[in-house]
């Protein structure tokens, strides 16, 4: 009975481990990197270097999570990565238009 009991124990964390992985978050993956790219385009990390530097953190944080295959977590990064990458690209281009810059 010991043994079966450590066999349930060992299973019911075994599932609960795969079903945290969750599926690969390759969309989400791909959104944040683009939006990082065209944050980074438009001199993000000067205008901006504040929602560029979480931005580019949460991306760092994003690809370690994937790499360990801890899908949702990485899901997140990405997602909040985006967001800010988007933040950092929308304060460089209305920073460049009012000083006369080209945005």
């Amino acid at each position: 009975m010991r043994g079966l009991g450590k066999l349930l124990l060992g299973l019911l964390l075994g599932a609960g481990l795969v079903s945290c992985a969750g599926p690969k978050p390759y969309d989400d993956y791909a959104l944040a990197y683009v939006a990082l790219r065209a944050a980074k385009d438009a001199e993000a990390s000067r205008y901006s270097p504040g929602y560029w530097s979480k931005a580019e953190r949460l991306y760092r944080d994003g690809q370690q999570a994937y790499k360990e295959n801890s899908n949702e977590r990485a899901k997140k990064f990405f997602i909040e990565s985006k967001k800010f990458a988007e933040k950092a690209e929308n304060v460089t281009r209305l920073k460049k238009f009012q000083s006369g810059g080209v945005p």
